[in-house]
């Protein structure tokens, strides 16, 4: 995907590299969860390039920010404490 964009378009890519590594780096459990999450991520990227969404709620953001804070460099969520959230 080409940089630039929206504020809103490189956002959601700085999510979508941030949970690639994380999945690269983590335990096994954690690739179903993070590729279902970044699958949502690409649908909001591609949305947000067609013009069919002109921005993302700071609820989202929220959540999402939220979600990949669990296993930030350095920290490990247990797979039973993990909060998948997939709404």
């Amino acid at each position: 995907a080409a940089e630039g964009g929206s504020e809103d378009e490189r956002w959601v890519r700085r999510q979508l590299q941030e949970l690639e590594a994380q999945r690269a780096r983590g335990p096994e459990w954690l690739e179903e969860p993070h590729l279902f999450h970044e699958g949502q991520l690409e649908l909001l990227l591609a949305h947000l390039q067609d013009g069919s969404l002109t921005g993302l709620p700071e609820a989202l953001r929220e959540d999402v920010a939220f979600y990949a804070s669990q296993f930030e460099e350095g920290k490990e969520a247990a797979e039973e404490d993990f909060y998948i959230d997939r709404e």
